[in-house]
């Protein structure tokens, strides 16, 4: 709504188990339930608890209600009640205010080592976001980031070694998809979240979508396993399917598989391809975004509860909020840090560069050619400028590689697998792309407020065995510092979701991602797993 400065965030579920689940604090309350006797747990004593819990001193609250009923759990969770004439010829309503600190017990906070922080507050309690932020970094990730915040109405410099658009967003297509798997982890979980995010987003800031559908080919073997995990993950049909080896033939335009025995598919009908640099450029469209290219940082200096970012050609930005979106910031540039805090050096975080390379191939004739994405170990675009994309290709060693005929030869087998029809045929190539994705091991982008690396380790050394979680400090954390790293391959959902998180964290809005995947994302997760299994030894 008004251009991404108005965000919904919605809640689909019982009330009382859905607000436990998630932290923020509510200005003001519009309770549009059902009437008490027709709704009971929506206006129980829980469920009030549950509005206090989620308020401030100042919180307003509106209800058609005005049962007596309402009104006297109201104020026995804090809120001062009163009858005022009510709306669409209903004769009264009930108003409130919360006048009491509100208690916070019953909501599932997270842990005191994976709490966020609470951003400043106004004279009247409300959350107050940063007023100017500094993204380092133009790709995929910082363009994201700088959308988010600048739909708030917060002014962002992106600033940039390079171009914009540059190192991974400088692929010719990606895919636009979730991860597909027969299991449930927090991974799968956050993609799935991610993708739908995505989608939405790079619609509402006009992003080009080559909205074709995946498939992902399921041997008959497999089948009974993919419609149990469909059932498991509450997909609705007309997003995520599992089609026959016909229709399957139907979608792509080719069979899938091997003539005489061909795959049935898993069907992604909302799946698309994009072209990485164009989403870079439509995200960075916006007035309170300004964009400073060629210009590497030299380092980043906290100066009165902010930041001054210094480039290597003497120019000074400063920040209430910095977001670090790229690898890079050289070592030694962040006071009080170990070790260059960017996406191959942040300390505790065991991240792994891969160099990927994607083949544009083309053939002769449309016969075999796909008009949707086929992707398994391995991916197949439909053509566009009449090539196909085939991809990708993951080594660790080489990465400053060029593109390379051998790697060619690696997605050309990646393409006759998934499309037995082609291998018969010669193929052209078009051109190739090389770039690096980085990652880390457990395949959930790090994202968030960065803690301070040796205040954390004092603070928790003893995590393993040490005092009720309400006994420890606060997370100490380096104040108006956050990162979106790691998004590897999947980069082209998870960015536009840990952009949303940053912005949520750093204006107290609700966030997107709640408590129970929130720690599979914050970059402090292996430094608590580190810490813990150092106490275990």
């Amino acid at each position: 709504f008004e251009g991404g400065r108005g965000r919904m965030t919605l809640l689909l579920g019982d009330v009382r188990e859905q607000l436990p689940s998630v932290e923020f604090a509510a200005d003001a309350w519009c309770r549009d339930g059902f009437a008490p006797a027709r709704n009971e747990a929506m206006w129980s004593a829980a469920a009030m608890a549950q509005v206090a819990a989620h308020s401030r001193q100042g919180t307003s609250l509106a209800t058609y209600s005005a049962a007596a009923a309402v009104g006297e759990r109201l104020a026995d969770a804090g809120f001062s009640v009163r009858r005022v004439p009510g709306a669409n010829r209903k004769r009264e309503m009930i108003a409130a205010t919360m006048e009491r600190h509100p208690d916070r017990r019953c909501v599932r906070a997270l842990p005191r080592w994976f709490a966020v922080p609470a951003p400043p507050v106004d004279r009247d309690g409300a959350a107050e976001g940063p007023r100017r932020v500094v993204v380092v970094g133009a790709g995929l990730a910082g363009a994201a980031a700088a959308r988010a915040l600048a739909e708030r109405g917060i002014g962002v410099t992106v600033i940039d070694a390079g171009r914009a658009a540059g190192g991974a967003a400088a692929a010719p297509r990606a895919v636009l998809a979730p991860h597909l798997a027969s299991w449930q982890s927090p991974q799968t979980r956050i993609v799935a979240q991610a993708f739908l995010m995505a989608r939405a987003v790079m619609e509402r800031v006009g992003a080009p979508l080559e909205a074709c559908g995946l498939l992902n080919p399921v041997g008959p073997d497999d089948e009974w396993g993919f419609r149990q995990a469909i059932a498991d993950w509450g997909w609705p049909a007309d997003m995520l399917r599992l089609v026959d080896a016909a229709e399957a033939a139907r979608t792509a335009g080719v069979p899938l598989g091997h003539a005489d025995s061909p795959d049935g598919a898993l069907l992604v009908a909302q799946a698309c391809a994009i072209r990485p640099a164009a989403a870079v450029r439509a995200a960075l469209d916006h007035p309170s975004i300004e964009l400073v290219e060629g210009s590497p940082v030299a380092r980043l200096r906290p100066e009165g509860g902010s930041w001054c970012v210094e480039a290597e050609d003497g120019r000074l930005l400063a920040a209430d909020l910095v977001v670090i979106a790229t690898a890079g910031i050289p070592g030694g540039s962040i006071p009080g840090m170990p070790e260059a805090l960017a996406s191959d050096a942040l300390p505790s975080v065991p991240f792994d560069a891969t160099r990927g390379q994607l083949s544009q191939i083309a053939f002769e004739g449309a016969d075999g050619v796909p008009a949707a994405i086929v992707s398994g170990n391995g991916y197949v675009l439909p053509p566009s400028s009449g090539a196909i994309c085939a991809g990708a290709t993951f080594e660790r060693d080489r990465l400053g590689a060029p593109a390379a005929p051998h790697d060619d030869a690696v997605n050309l087998g990646h393409l006759e697998r998934l499309l037995p029809a082609l291998a018969a045929r010669t193929p052209e190539r078009r051109g190739a792309w090389a770039g690096v994705r980085t990652a880390v091991h457990d395949h959930c982008p790090v994202c968030g407020p960065v803690v301070a690396d040796p205040a954390f380790r004092a603070a928790f050394a003893r995590l393993a065995h040490g005092p009720a979680a309400d006994k420890w400090p606060e997370a100490p954390l380096v104040p108006g510092l956050a990162v979106s790293l790691a998004h590897g391959s999947r980069g082209t959902c998870t960015a536009w979701l840990a952009a949303e998180l940053v912005a949520d964290i750093a204006c107290g809005s609700p966030r997107c991602v709640g408590n129970e995947l929130l720690p599979a994302l914050l970059p402090q997760r292996f430094l608590v797993r580190e810490l813990r299994a150092a106490a275990r030894g």
